[in-house]
Formats: structure tokens, sequence, C-alpha cells
């Protein structure tokens, strides 16, 4: 049965190279296991100091609110008045939330509630069953996916089927099609885009492409929604400038989502801010369903910490040290994996900032991904499959495709010894990587 999957290599006999691949297998165990699957990077690059120094001070400065305050359905004040002026924007279209997916989801929220009330306007009757259309690009964030099913799911109960309804653009490493996008550009509301070094592609808008989506955006009264949670993480050039910047900062053509905690390394501290317009403020501070009114406490302590550290320059500062840190890990895997890989994974875009890249199985004998994984473990690797990331599922099905996180590879022989062990799953062989 096996053999319906595994390339007939995999069990041939390898004896003519001495017993070395066993050798090599029994010693691969004892090493440094790697996992590539996740793209938090390693606790030495977070900035524990500066947070554990700025804890004390902030907690006492601010001991009133933490004492009797729940965080307010916008969070933190401060922090957010910090954000408005480092963007250079009203705080009113400012809110902060635990994480960009929680963001996300609010903003689909107010969507929901904002169509029903457009409807409600034009025809002055109440329709449960009108729909947002958002346009999504095939491969993209997995918990961008799972949010929108799981909002789906809530309304299918209501029996109410697809209240959002979701249109996938393809992207190529410069941007989305073009052809596509400009084809259905009449039918969306919205439109999520990760342009600056994407999860899990790892691809960067070139500038011709940020302007074009703009120009269909404003030609077809659609709204872009944001998500740049990597965008400070260049390793060479500098990307162009988020699509919010180029829409001269205007919410309104333009959602703004910037995950704090994966620019400086702190997932576990919970932070996104968000710059949001009016629509979406009114529904998060008044509507009685509002996800941000049912969700009691905001992370107080954890904004309240944050507040003076991006103040004082934190996101540059430690953005500069994550670039000097992880740069040279991502520009040698640009550099082995052509070299090394390139007859069996082609990679979607070349590694130039961020914490992923996307790579497609060209080799034509493995017949599904899942074997792949599998074959990994005996070289002690851990491989995530592309299957979650597919905003199309008939799409998931025709690819062969693994998201590749940098972040776990610390140094260059980690990222040696990676290229050589993924090398061994597709050939059986093992080979010195320089």
């Amino acid at each position: 049965m096996l053999k319906k999957f595994f390339p007939e290599r995999i069990f041939k006999s390898k004896a003519h190279d001495g017993g070395q691949n066993i050798l090599w297998r029994i010693k691969i165990m004892f090493e440094k296991h790697l996992d590539v699957t996740r793209g938090s990077p390693p606790a030495s690059l977070a900035p524990i100091k500066q947070l554990a120094e700025a804890a004390g001070p902030a907690i006492m400065a601010d001991a009133g609110k933490l004492a009797g305050y729940y965080g307010g359905a916008l969070g933190h004040p401060g922090l957010r008045e910090v954000f408005a002026k480092r963007e250079g924007v009203s705080v009113d279209n400012v809110f902060i939330s635990p994480g960009g997916m929680l963001a996300f989801r609010w903003t689909l929220e107010a969507a929901l509630r904002r169509k029903n009330y457009d409807t409600y306007q034009t025809s002055g009757v109440f329709d449960p069953l009108a729909k947002v259309v958002i346009g999504v690009p095939v491969v993209t964030y997995d918990r961008a996916i799972k949010t929108i099913a799981q909002i789906n799911r809530f309304y299918e109960r209501l029996n109410v089927p697809n209240k959002i309804d979701v249109v996938c653009i393809p992207e190529g490493p410069d941007g989305p099609d073009h052809r596509v996008l400009q084809g259905v550009a009449h039918r969306l509301d919205y439109y999520y885009v990760i342009p600056t070094f994407s999860n899990p592609l790892g691809a960067v808008w070139s500038s011709e492409a940020r302007h074009k989506v703009l120009t269909l955006a404003k030609q077809f009264s659609f709204v872009i929604i944001e998500d740049s949670p990597y965008e400070q993480l260049w390793y060479g050039n500098e990307p162009p400038p988020r699509l919010f910047n180029l829409a001269d900062k205007n919410p309104e053509v333009v959602i703004s989502m910037n995950s704090l905690t994966k620019i400086i390394n702190l997932a576990g501290v919970r932070s996104c801010y968000s710059i949001a317009p009016a629509w979406v403020m009114e529904f998060l501070l008044n509507s009685k369903n509002s996800p941000a009114q049912l969700f009691i406490s905001q992370p107080v302590l954890a904004s309240t910490i944050l507040e003076p550290l991006v103040q004082d320059g934190l996101i540059e500062s430690h953005s500069e040290f994550l670039r000097k840190r992880v740069g040279p890990i991502v520009r040698e895997i640009a550099q082995l994996f052509p070299k090394y890989l390139g007859d069996f994974i082609q990679l979607h875009a070349e590694p130039q900032g961020g914490y992923f890249f996307w790579g497609q199985v060209v080799a034509p004998e493995w017949s599904s991904d899942k074997m792949i994984e599998l074959a990994a473990k005996n070289a002690n690797l851990k491989l995530q499959a592309g299957r979650g990331f597919y905003a199309d599922s008939e799409a998931e099905g025709r690819h062969r495709t693994f998201r590749i996180a940098a972040p776990p590879l610390e140094n260059e022989e980690d990222v040696r010894s990676f290229v050589q062990r993924l090398r061994y799953v597709f050939t059986n062989e093992v080979i010195e990587i320089v």
C-alpha cells in the first residue's frame, strides 16, 4: 500500500553506501530536532530585558487603571494615543485588540452589520440573507480562512448559508493576478491581503501591483483589509509602502491591521493595533452585539507595559535587531535551496523578508504531501504541508506544497542541516552541504 505513495527508491537497499545512510539516520535522531512549522523566533530574539525593565515602572505609574479598569472596547487609551501619533492619524480611528485575527473578526462583524444596515436603507426591508463578499488570496493565512469559516458556521445555524461569500484570487511572486482581480472586482465588498512578506507565501507585492489594486478598489468601491505583521522585517531592500500609506492613510479605502507582537517577536504579549473607519469604531463602541463589548477585558497589563516601550522606539530598534539576526538565515536559505533542492521543490518567491517561504513539490514521483511529512520524520525533521492555507479547496487538491518557517533555524549550521535533511527526504542520499 505504501508503495503507492512513496517513490520506489525509498524501499531499495542502499548497501552500496556501506551503511552510511543508516549511521547518519541514527546520528541525526540524537541531534537537534528541526521543526520548521512555526514562525515564532526563539526566546533569545525577544526583547525580554526591555520588557522586564519597563514592567515595574509602568505598572506603578498606571496602578489605578490596573486595579479597576476593564480596558474598554477600543483598548488602552494611552497605547492608542501612542500609535495614533506614530501613524499620523486620529486616535478616533485606532483600536487595540489581543492579536490580529481578533481585529479581523471584529472588522468582519462590523462589515456584516453595515451590510444589513445598507440593505435596509436602500430597500426599506431588513434582509437577513444579504451577503458580504470578500476577496482573499487562493493561498493565505490559515487563521484568516478559519475566522471566515467560523462566522459562516454561526450563521448557518440560523439558516443563513455563506453569509460571507469568499472569492479566491491567485497571487504570483509580485502580487495578485490583475486579470482575475479585475474580472471579479465589481463583486467585492472587501479584499483581505498580506502584501508584504505574506504568511505563508513569503512574497512581497511590487509597487506597480499595489497601485493597480488601489485603483480597482477606488473604481469599484471595495475596502481593502491590509494585514501587515511583517512589514518591518526586510532583509534586503526595504519593501514598497503599505497600501494604507499609498491610500493617503484613508481607512475608508484601506483598513490597516498591525500585529505589534509579531513585529517585535512577542507573540505571547497579545497586542495588535488597527486603523479603521468610523463605521467599525462605532460598531465596537456602541453595538450591543459588538464582540469587543462582550470581550470583558482587553489586555490592559500588556498595553500598560508596551506603551512606554513603543513610545521610546522599541518597534524600530528591535526590528533592526531582528533584521540583523534573522536576515543571514533567510539569505542562506535563499542561496542553498535552489542549489540542493531545486529539482524537488520550487519556491514561490525568493525569500526577502518576514518569517515564511512557500515551496511546491515538483518531483513527480511524490504523489502525496502527507507521505513527505511522514518521510521527514526519519530525518528528525517536522514539515508542514500547505493543505490548511488554501482558501480554494479545489486548488488545495491539485498541489503538493509546504510552508517553511525560517525562525526555528537559529544559525547557518541549522540551515545547512535542514537542507541536508530535506534533500535526504527526496533522494534517500546524504551529501555534505557547503
